[in-house]
């Protein structure tokens, strides 16, 4: 139980500031790969979650990565120009400005096209049997609307896909 404590404890205290100088400090290039090992020792210095003593403090340690993680990135983002592509299984990829723009975009669209999907399938999924007939024609009118930014949102995510 005091594993998990003091985890919780580093998260509350936890700066990006600190990570993002160490971050800047290793000299990354644009091109270069941080590895999950060094991101977790040498820039947010936290336990590694294989070394826990429980399944708990296990998920814990996970969990502060993670959270540690995105405000870094955030930091690094906002303060230093500095864009981190996720290579699965190995670590993250400092992404090269000529590329940065292109690249932010097409995760853009590929979240739109996902959260326009789900949006759709929560419309259709209504019990149109208890709507009124004015409820009934706005539920026609906003799934034919959805419909069709899913499907421009769906064309260009294709598009994505023939780079």
């Amino acid at each position: 139980m005091a594993e998990i404590d003091d985890i919780e404890t580093s998260l509350v205290e936890f700066d990006p500031s600190s990570s993002v100088e160490r971050f800047m400090a290793l000299g990354l290039e644009p091109g270069d790969i941080l590895t999950h090992g060094q991101l977790r020792q040498e820039v947010l210095q936290l336990p590694d979650p294989e070394t826990a003593n429980s399944h708990e403090a296990y998920e814990q340690r996970r969990f502060a990565i993670m959270k540690a993680w995105v405000g870094t990135q955030d930091a690094l983002l906002k303060r230093h120009n500095v864009a981190l592509q996720s290579v699965n299984g190995i670590g993250y990829r400092v992404v090269p400005p000529g590329e940065q723009a292109e690249w932010a975009a097409k995760i853009g669209r590929r979240k739109v096209f996902r959260t326009l999907a789900k949006t759709k399938l929560r419309i259709e999924h209504v019990d149109t049997t208890a709507l009124t007939d004015v409820e009934r024609r706005t539920r026609t009118d906003l799934l034919t609307r959805v419909s069709a930014m899913k499907q421009a949102a769906e064309a260009a995510v294709r598009k994505d896909g023939d780079d």
